[in-house]
């Protein structure tokens, strides 16, 4: 398990956290945060890649306008990639 604390956003909070589990404990990861009686915003499973890549300015170029039509299209959902 692994997070970041944000000390910016709503007073009344007092700042946020951002908690990464894997997905075998993220269920019990919630239960024990709810037991401590912490507000939970927002709790979902994400892909989170484990190794960026870096590629040229024209193929970013490329990529970028590829993700672009790919998020503009109604059948595609999600977009997820890797590219620092």
């Amino acid at each position: 398990m692994d997070f970041e604390v944000e000390d910016h956003g709503p007073a009344e909070l007092g700042g946020t956290a951002v908690i990464y589990t894997d997905k075998l404990n993220f269920i019990e990861t919630q239960k024990k945060l709810e037991a401590l009686h912490y507000h939970v915003i927002e709790a979902d499973i994400q892909f989170v890649p484990e190794n960026m890549i870096n590629i040229s300015a024209e193929d970013k170029e490329k990529f970028l306008n590829l993700i672009d039509a790919l998020e503009n299209d109604e059948d595609v959902d999600k977009v997820r990639h890797n590219l620092a």
